[in-house]
């Protein structure tokens, strides 16, 4: 495990492994990286599972730039408990024992709940939300919390519950999800950026606040320095900055 402590503090790394899982998908991940199933130990986030001793050693490989010495490798549940859990996944058991993932079946527990007679309404209200839901939302917030390390870049915020994928301009249609027009915000501060009472300055990288916001407790905010990503392939579009930036006449 001490060879995995590299992992501290690079959520990113993580985030990044689980989008080049879905981006490459599980048999090309796995052959890619020469890892092979049976898996015991399976992590879920945001309801798509996988396994944990390849995103754990991908991840390692992004964060340090050597690969996993599987050798000194001290378990993928311990790994698991210690870096995944903390930023959001969920530890699974295997009950198929496959290197499959495919079929995320409704937990156990759902079918043990007595009959709520409000249960109809709510999950008419949570598969309306799932309709509505923008077409590669959740590609777009993973893109993020892997270029940003799962920070804030605002405020450097790093519980990633509360962390959104927030659109620079508004999203309109599935091109819109593209990277560069999107930032990691903490979920207050997305709300106040698509209020138009925060912005970004396109050439100085610095956080502005607008002077109502200013009279708040967000003014420390205000002037700090915008945290980019490492990429700078993966920097926020400036034009797209230039645009919001206008709109809330600062």
């Amino acid at each position: 495990m001490a060879q995995l402590s590299r992992l501290k503090d690079q959520a990113g790394a993580i985030f990044q492994a689980i989008y080049d899982y879905d981006e490459l998908g599980e048999e090309q991940f796995l052959s890619q990286h020469e890892f092979r199933g049976p898996f015991e130990v399976i992590v879920e986030y945001e309801g798509r599972r996988y396994p944990s001793r390849p995103i754990i050693g991908v991840a390692y490989q992004i964060a340090s730039g050597e690969p996993l010495d599987r050798d000194n490798y001290d378990g993928a549940k311990k790994a698991a408990l210690k870096y995944l859990v903390p930023i959001g996944f969920r530890l699974i058991k295997n009950e198929i024992s496959t290197a499959s993932f495919e079929a995320n079946s409704v937990p156990s527990e759902l079918d043990s709940t007595d009959f709520d007679p409000q249960y109809d309404e709510d999950e008419r209200r949570r598969i309306n939300r799932e309709i509505v839901q923008r077409p590669g939302q959740r590609k777009f917030k993973v893109g993020l919390l892997a270029a940003y390390n799962a920070k804030c870049a605002i405020s450097g915020y790093d519980c990633v519950y509360s962390l959104e994928a927030a659109h620079i301009l508004p999203y309109r249609n599935d091109e819109m999800n593209h990277i560069t027009n999107g930032i990691l915000l903490r979920r207050d501060i997305h709300a106040l950026f698509d209020l138009s009472k925060i912005a970004i300055h396109e050439d100085t990288w610095t956080v502005l606040l607008t002077k109502d916001l200013r009279r708040t407790s967000y003014l420390p905010l205000h002037e700090t320095q915008f945290a980019l990503p490492s990429n700078r392939a993966l920097y926020p579009d400036v034009e797209a900055l230039r645009k919001h930036r206008i709109k809330t006449g600062l």
